[in-house]
C-alpha cells in the first residue's frame, strides 16, 4: 500500500516479503506475478494485490507457491498494468509455508 502511495521512496530499493507467486499465460515467459489477497475494509472488499516480477528463470517458478522474495523495485511501464507501475527485478527467493492468515488486512 505504501509503495503505491509514495513510489519515490521505493525506487531502486531492495525489498523482501512473503507472497504468492503466480504464473499467467498472458505474461511474457520471463515474468510472473507476486502478491497477496488484501482486505482494506470488509470481507466483500478482498482482492488480490500483485506486482510484476521479472526473472530470466521465471519458467521454473511453481505456480501458486508461497515464497519469500527478495527483489529490486523500480517504476516503469509494464503491459500487465498498461502504464508505469512497480516492477520487481528478481534477486532470490525461498519457498515457504503460507502465513497463518493468508489475507493481509489494513485496519
Amino acid at each position: 500500500r505504501d509503495a503505491g502511495e509514495d513510489s519515490a521512496k521505493y525506487e531502486n530499493k531492495v525489498v523482501r516479503f512473503k507472497c504468492r507467486a503466480l504464473k499467467r499465460k498472458k505474461m511474457p515467459n520471463h515474468t510472473f506475478i507476486v502478491g497477496r489477497h488484501v482486505m482494506t475494509c470488509c470481507v466483500e472488499d478482498i482482492q488480490f494485490a500483485g506486482y510484476v516480477c521479472n526473472w530470466d528463470g521465471a519458467e521454473t517458478m511453481k505456480d501458486d507457491t508461497w515464497i519469500i522474495l527478495t527483489a529490486r523495485m523500480n517504476w516503469k511501464f509494464s503491459r500487465a498494468y498498461n502504464k508505469k507501475g512497480p516492477v520487481l527485478t528478481y534477486i532470490e527467493h525461498e519457498e515457504c509455508e503460507p502465513p497463518a492468515d493468508p489475507v493481509a488486512t489494513f485496519y
